[in-house]
């Protein structure tokens, strides 16, 4: 597999950044960051791609689904609790 003319520079989520898929990525041009090294110069206007388990895609097109998102999100951090459960 060659390189890509138009080479990405994602940013990928730690939980899955050992993912043997990245390789073959990285050798076809692709440039992978993660949070460590963007550290205090964070500048997301530099990455082209968001790759983790809770990412979720917005832009205006899906504006309207930003309270399903915050929601999916709080489910994420706060699963609910079993009524009765201590």
């Amino acid at each position: 597999m060659g390189t890509t003319p138009k080479p990405l520079t994602i940013l990928v989520d730690h939980r899955i950044s050992a993912w043997e898929e990245f390789v073959d990525l990285q050798g076809q041009g692709h440039r992978f960051v993660g949070l460590i090294e963007l550290g205090d110069t964070l500048d997301l206007s530099d990455i082209d791609l968001i790759l983790s388990p809770i990412a979720h895609r917005m832009d205006d097109p899906l504006r309207k689904w930003l309270p399903e998102a915050i929601k999916e999100a709080r489910r994420r951090k706060y699963p609910p609790s079993k009524k009765g459960a201590q």
